[in-house]
């Protein structure tokens, strides 16, 4: 259908006009989500009060108070198109009353915590950094983030009977900048690449994992891109491309120059032979 689409779009675009299709992510099956706050709190990282409130929603969740069996509910009723984007963005303070939330967490003796959706982001609780933190800075950052990191890899799920998480990243492999201290200590990547990290709520589910809900797919790390047009060589596969290169690309077939300064460069392989020689790339 896809393809079909693109075909007329380059119909109606014509003969002499350049098309380029290019993805920031791609797309594949998904089939469960990795509840990373569970698995927190299962290996020790993350912890619980001990007051009366946060004892009667723990019992609660155990027992299936959950969003996810919530959503399950309203699903079934036919009640709930969007709930989770609805409901969880919303009404997240009243939502953090009914369900066992971070407000039942004890920080001054949790280490770490996950937040945020897809990837499986897991930040330290850094003192000076998070309101509560008790992670030093230095020597027990990287003591506690060392630790974290072996106990989340040899951990082996007792139904799958394997490891749920296959790398671990650590924040200043992946982010730089000036605003690196806001990003993800530690960036969890999955056994299965069908499995996502479930970002709803902060304890979504009961379980480690759960089947998914109302997804069928999720993102993966590379798109693609797809050219046609004058200029453009037949049946070649472009490999190594990033996002930043649609730029200097379009710059180029523009005809105007390529600032020398600019992140990326044209995808010079993808053009033909003579192209290449009528019309090479300059860059000022």
């Amino acid at each position: 259908r896809l393809d079909r689409d693109l075909g007329r779009l380059c119909e109606q675009a014509g003969e002499g006009a350049r098309v380029l299709v290019m993805s920031d992510h791609g797309m594949g099956r998904a089939s469960r989500f990795v509840v990373l706050n569970n698995l927190l709190l299962e290996t020790g990282f993350l912890r619980l009060k001990d007051d009366p409130m946060t004892r009667l929603k723990a019992f609660a969740f155990r027992r299936g108070l959950t969003l996810r069996n919530v959503h399950r509910l309203a699903d079934r009723l036919g009640m709930a198109k969007h709930a989770e984007y609805k409901n969880v963005y919303s009404l997240d303070p009243i939502l953090k009353k009914l369900f066992l939330s971070f407000d039942n967490v004890d920080w001054g003796r949790t280490r770490a915590y996950s937040f945020g959706r897809h990837y499986g982001s897991v930040f330290l609780n850094v003192r000076g950094r998070e309101p509560l933190g008790c992670v030093d800075r230095g020597v027990d950052y990287e003591r506690t983030r060392d630790e974290l990191i072996e106990v989340v890899s040899s951990y082996v799920d007792p139904d799958l009977g394997r490891p749920l998480i296959s790398r671990c990243l650590k924040g200043e492999e992946v982010y730089h900048g000036g605003r690196v201290d806001e990003a993800p200590d530690v960036v969890l990547l999955p056994m299965d690449e069908s499995d996502i990290f479930y970002g709803l709520s902060d304890f979504g589910s009961n379980r480690v994992w759960d089947s998914t809900y109302r997804y069928s797919g999720m993102h993966r790390d590379h798109g693609l891109v797809i050219a046609t047009g004058p200029g453009v060589r037949p049946e070649y596969t472009v490999c190594g491309a990033e996002i930043v290169d649609l730029a200097p690309t379009c710059l180029h077939w523009l005809g105007l120059d390529v600032p020398g300064d600019m992140d990326g460069h044209p995808l010079e392989d993808a053009f033909a032979d003579e192209y290449r020689r009528s019309d090479p790339i300059r860059v000022t």
